[in-house]
């Protein structure tokens, strides 16, 4: 909390050796008794729990409907799981184990609690902890919840009929008795972003906070803070890029997105590999929005070098358990491998756009695999567009190769991949203007099983 960085990549990194040790020791053998937990950390507890530790049984009582995951494993291994009220569960275990014979550990955990025994007592010393802790720490707890409402996407919300901006009124509320300069300009550069995601001008504001960014660095010589502001600066200049590409100014775009490039290899980030797609995008849109040739205005050499650079990184972000950064960089390294099989697909080289879609289809299939198990459903929907659409090419490829049947099932999966993305999307709210990524998968299938009908009445 004293920092009040926390993130979702310290959320699911798995456990640090002499934790897990100590874990393991504890548990092997043991009757384990589960409560209040849902089993979602799927990269620490979870495999510590069930294939490491080797409990003698474990008991899992569910509140109210419990993870279809956790069900299968404590199925498999013969494991017990059932709806109980807690505190009446652990009652009953008391009484039961104190008519036996007398155990120091037992006794001293009811001589300590004997006074909290009337109904609620937890909620009470839930509530001191809460008030201590926010006399302590109130603005590391105001910053930490409009951080969690960003990383939740919780932008705009209608409750009772008025309009909410939950993120963006938290970090309000931060930057209202804030005194820290470096947080608070952190706070207006997510607030930009927030703004920019919700189809609002924030370019203005994206350039104040990078000259105040830039200004602080000038008067600061600490170290570690040099570095930081180093770190939000380089996001600051790419959050920027982006605002200027969905501006339409692509020229400028490409110049403040260097120079993000140009900071995060200075300072060995491996965000850059963010940026370093964004630029390659940058000169996607560009050609689309103007007619002219991408690589007019792409980095040079992107063909030869772009996959291999993002490769890395990805690698980097995976040895690290940084799995959101690794599932989105493996995603980006197969929008790259889809380009070139557009563009392969163009000149009819249909070998070499064939071998890669295929490529493309496999990394998203992996990006897609860290995101289930992020239970990330916004990413899963975008990766499942992707499949469908690298699906897609390789059926256009089938059509002109005359493989109808291969063509007809790629067709299939593809539908069924849209129909499981506009169910996610009916589930999120605020996703549903990605729609016409459904709607184009669609039309994209009618338009080749018309094909595929006009082929077989032609032979």
């Amino acid at each position: 909390m004293e920092k009040a960085r926390i993130t979702i990549n310290q959320v699911f990194a798995p456990l640090k050796g002499n934790i897990r040790e100590r874990a393991r020791n504890m548990l092997k053998d043991r009757i384990v008794v589960v409560v209040g937990y849902q089993g979602l950390d799927e990269f620490d507890v979870i495999p510590l729990l069930f294939d490491e530790s080797h409990p003698r049984t474990i008991i899992w009582l569910v509140h109210s409907e419990i993870d279809p995951s956790i069900r299968t494993k404590l199925e498999d291994r013969h494991y017990n799981y059932f709806k109980a009220n807690v505190d009446e569960f652990l009652h009953k275990v008391y009484e039961k184990a104190k008519q036996g014979k007398s155990q120091l550990e037992l006794d001293n955990w009811w001589i300590q609690r004997r006074d909290n025994q009337k109904e609620g007592w937890w909620e009470i010393e839930l509530k001191r902890w809460g008030d201590e802790l926010w006399q302590r720490q109130e603005e590391d707890i105001r910053f930490l919840w409009a951080k969690i409402l960003d990383y939740l996407r919780v932008y705009r919300v209608n409750q009772d009929g008025t309009d909410c901006k939950p993120a963006e009124e938290a970090y309000n509320r931060f930057l209202s008795d804030s005194s820290n300069r470096i947080r608070n300009l952190e706070a207006r550069m997510r607030i930009a972003y927030v703004w920019r995601t919700c189809g609002m001008d924030s370019l203005v504001e994206s350039y104040k906070v990078i000259d105040e960014f830039k200004g602080l660095l000038e008067e600061t010589e600490d170290k570690n803070e040099r570095r930081i502001l180093q770190m939000l600066l380089s996001r600051a200049l790419h959050e920027c890029g982006t605002v200027l590409q969905n501006a339409r100014n692509h020229v400028k775009a490409k110049s403040v997105l260097d120079e993000a490039i140009k900071l995060r290899a200075l300072i060995n980030d491996p965000q850059i590999s963010y940026s370093l797609f964004q630029e390659f995008m940058n000169a996607v849109q560009y050609a689309r929005n103007s007619g002219c040739h991408l690589d007019s205005i792409a980095p040079a050499g992107w063909r030869s070098t772009l996959i291999s650079r993002l490769e890395k990184y990805s690698n980097q972000f995976k040895n690290a358990n940084q799995l959101e950064d690794y599932g989105q960089t493996l995603h980006n390294m197969a929008f790259v491998h889809q380009f070139l099989a557009d563009e392969f697909e163009e000149l009819k080289k249909f070998n070499e756009a064939a071998e890669k879609f295929a490529q493309s289809w496999d990394i998203y299939d992996r990006a897609m695999r860290i995101r289930e198990q992020l239970r990330d459903k916004r990413m899963i929907a975008q990766s499942k567009v992707r499949v469908a659409q690298c699906k897609l090419g390789l059926a256009r490829i089938s059509c002109e190769n005359g493989n109808s049947e291969k063509a007809k099932k790629l067709i299939d999966d593809a539908e069924e991949l849209a129909d499981a993305v506009e169910d996610i999307y009916k589930s999120i709210p605020q996703e549903k203007f990605r729609q016409t990524d459904v709607e184009k998968i669609l039309e994209e299938a009618n338009r080749l099983k018309r094909l595929g009908n006009l082929m077989e009445m032609g032979s």
